[in-house]
């Protein structure tokens, strides 16, 4: 019991401690802001630290923003400040900074990874792709910076070079995850690696080398949240290679009360298009019907829902956090495309970001209100408003993506449906008919990789486990007099 005190008196010194020293950088800050003898860029500068050290990481990265603006060199201890900035309150925030202010401290890697991501957010791939040239192999930025670069080259249409870098941050990524002391930096590094591994897959595709994509996609595994949303490009790679009956079964995995929340239409597209290819009409029908009978029927109400609010600034954003029971009431989608969203990496760290800046504000409104803490609050709320607004243009855009997507490939059903009429017609013409009727299915018509786990779930149900599956349909294609 003495030694559990013991521990307890060490922790609870060591969070006064922790608070008188965040007090004291605040104490600091206060006597720098209302100094007169520091000109305003090295205000900007010290109050960049202190707020730094008092774990004030939002607010230091705009005092940092406008020492930048203001001065005409940094030197080592800024750059190092500066980087840790960049890891504890994202990139997005320094985004703003102006190219003249940037472009004047790129050959600093910290600042040229900020002008790299820029660039490519606006679309200026080779100016992207010649700042993250300075990105060391040693950076903790180095991965991401491999990944942009790998994305603008396959955006170029360099797919074979798009996979070396690819690689090289599979590789630098793997390499922090595992020397990260803490178990959010190991998961950051992870991700990243999954999202590149995905990205040399997608190379692979373009360049028609299915069997290779496949490989790569089989290295993400089933715990990974990127899992779900590459069953789709699987199924595609297997469509390529002909293999129907996986093609279905990868896309029947979605069916699965685990992955409810996963509609994609393009799936549901995919799905007649293998079932067209076995010359399963019927199937290949009743997909096309469930399609505009339930899921375009669902969008129709869903854009009505939407559009009512497609000017607001707070809507999508309080959908994304409403309760699920909310959501389902609103639309079946609504719930679906919620939980997707709130899956998907870009939403994981905006959100991220932006509770830690409400934190830091919380925090804020205990000090006395002087002119520093008035200012400081301003420019806090400030950024909170831009956070929310951004999850809110984020979860729209995802949202009026999916009704788009919906609209897209109502027309590819059609097709499909008219393409299945012309191929009955040309059989009743020629008076023939396909031999046999769609069976149930025997693992003779099953294709199995080396790389697969098999269990044939004999008097099971399929929907009690995650997997991939495959269908052993029988072409239907063959035809007689």
């Amino acid at each position: 019991m003495k030694k559990y005190l013991i521990i307890l008196a060490i922790c609870f010194l060591g969070l006064h401690l922790m608070i008188v020293d965040a007090n004291a950088s605040i104490s600091r800050a206060h006597k720098i802001y209302n100094s007169n003898k520091f000109s305003t860029p090295t205000k900007y500068r010290l109050m960049t630290y202190e707020f730094y050290k008092s774990k004030y990481y939002f607010l230091a990265s705009i005092f940092a923003k406008e020492f930048l603006r203001r001065t005409k060199k940094v030197d080592d201890k800024f750059l190092k400040v500066f980087g840790r900035l960049i890891i504890k309150s994202g990139s997005e925030i320094f985004i703003d900074l102006e190219y003249d202010v940037l472009n004047k401290f790129k050959r600093f890697k910290q600042i040229s990874f900020i002008l790299g991501i820029k660039y490519f957010r606006d679309q200026e791939y080779k100016g992207a792709y010649r700042a993250l040239q300075y990105i060391p192999k040693k950076s903790p930025f180095y991965p991401e910076a491999n990944l942009t670069q790998g994305t603008i080259l396959d955006l170029l249409g360099y797919h074979k070079r798009s996979i070396y870098k690819y690689t090289a941050c599979q590789k630098a990524a793997k390499k922090l995850q595992d020397n990260a002391s803490h178990p959010k930096q190991q998961r950051y590094y992870m991700i990243i690696n999954e999202t590149c591994t995905i990205h040399v897959a997608r190379s692979f595709y373009k360049k028609k080398n299915y069997e290779k994509a496949l490989e790569m996609y089989d290295q993400i595994t089933k715990e990974s949240y990127l899992w779900p949303t590459i069953l789709l490009e699987k199924a595609w790679s297997n469509y390529y290679l002909e293999n129907y009956n996986r093609s279905l079964g990868l896309l029947v995995t979605y069916k699965s009360p685990l992955l409810k929340s996963y509609f994609f239409p393009e799936g549901e597209v995919l799905t007649a298009l293998s079932y067209l290819k076995l010359c399963l009409w019927d199937d290949a029908y009743y997909v096309i019907k469930q399609y505009y009978k339930v899921y375009s029927a669902r969008s129709i109400h869903l854009k009505k829902i939407l559009q009512k609010h497609e000017t607001s600034k707070s809507f999508y954003y309080k959908l994304v956090f409403a309760p699920l029971e909310y959501n389902e009431k609103q639309n079946p989608f609504v719930r679906n495309l919620v939980t997707q969203i709130r899956k998907k990496i870009k939403f994981g760290l905006d959100y991220t970001y932006l509770k830690r800046a409400k934190n830091e504000l919380k925090h804020l409104k205990r000090f006395k209100k002087t002119k520093l803490i008035k200012f400081a609050t301003q420019l806090l709320t400030g950024l909170v408003k831009f956070q929310s607004e951004s999850i809110n243009h984020f979860a729209q855009k995802s949202m009026f993506n999916f009704i788009n997507d919906i609209h897209t490939y109502s027309y590819e059903m059609f097709s499909i449906y008219l393409d299945i009429i012309a191929r009955k017609r040309t059989l009743l013409y020629e008076n023939k008919n396909l031999v046999s009727d769609r069976s149930r299915g025997s693992l003779e018509e099953v294709n199995i990789r080396t790389s697969h786990d098999f269990w044939n779930f004999e008097g099971a149900f399929w929907a009690d486990e995650l997997g991939e599956y495959s269908f052993g349909l029988k072409s239907n294609c063959e035809t007689a007099k």
